[in-house]
């Protein structure tokens, strides 16, 4: 293994709630020393799943955002989560409240995601 392989390069890119980006944060490097071989150990099951439905989400918020209208009623939706978070959100770890989205395009995709997982009876997904 090369040594080139198992170092992270990582900067941070700050957006606006359109997605547009206004600017950078200082670079972050990780050394990952034991690296994982995907030859040896390929995804799971469990992983592939996860992975699709996360590509699934994303996909599908690029869809509803392009749509002028749909993306008003999103629009409605994310502005209000932004005053009172809604009852299925995530619970943030440090302050035990309910996450509050900042970004338009990471709420809808983080909304469509929670409902595929609830629908695929993926553990994690009950109101809490």
């Amino acid at each position: 293994m090369k040594p080139q392989q198992s170092l992270i390069r990582r900067r941070k890119t700050y957006r606006d709630e359109e997605g547009v980006i206004v600017g950078y944060g200082a670079e972050e490097v990780y050394f990952v020393a034991n690296p994982r071989d995907y030859e040896t150990h390929p995804l799971r099951e469990g992983e592939v799943r996860n992975t699709s439905i996360f590509h699934r989400s994303m996909t599908m918020a690029l869809e509803e955002l392009s749509d002028p209208v749909r993306k008003a009623e999103w629009s409605k939706r994310w502005h209000a989560q932004l005053n009172e978070p809604e009852p299925d959100a995530p619970i943030e770890r440090k302050s035990g409240k309910r996450h509050i989205y900042l970004r338009l395009d990471r709420y809808v995709q983080s909304v469509l995601q929670r409902q595929m997982r609830k629908e695929a009876g993926l553990p994690g997904t009950e109101k809490g």
